[in-house]
Order: C-alpha cells, then sequence, then structure tokens
C-alpha cells in the first residue's frame, strides 16, 4: 500500500485529471452532435420543398398520412 504523501497528492491529482478529461471528452462530443443533429443544423439545399400527397408502405399507397 503506498502511504507516502507525495504518492498521495500524486495519486488524487492523477483522479482529477482523469474525471476533468472524462468530463471534456463528454462534453465535447455532446456539442459537437448537437451542431449535427440537433435543430441548428445545417440543412440539405432542398430540405422540405416536397408536398407528400401519399406514402409507400410495403409496395401500397397509403392516402391516410396519419402524423
Amino acid at each position: 500500500m503506498i502511504t507516502s504523501r507525495r504518492w498521495r497528492i500524486a495519486r488524487v491529482v492523477l483522479k482529477l485529471l482523469i474525471i476533468s478529461s472524462l468530463f471534456y471528452s463528454n462534453i465535447s462530443n455532446s456539442i459537437s452532435n448537437l451542431k449535427s443533429y440537433g435543430d441548428n443544423r445545417e440543412l440539405p439545399p432542398l430540405y422540405g420543398i416536397y408536398n407528400s400527397e401519399y406514402v409507400v408502405k410495403k409496395w401500397r399507397y397509403d392516402s391516410s398520412l396519419n402524423y
């Protein structure tokens, strides 16, 4: 067992570095995903110009368009 004061301080510092790097990684990935998939994402040029009159499900037309 490590009982030296230097080793205890090193262990605490290492633990803080690992925890802070995990938090940073999680937050940066969340921000990146929000930019890609969130409400303010960049939409394709033809987004929203289509008006569907019917839906095809398993090779059959479904005109009920239940939202």
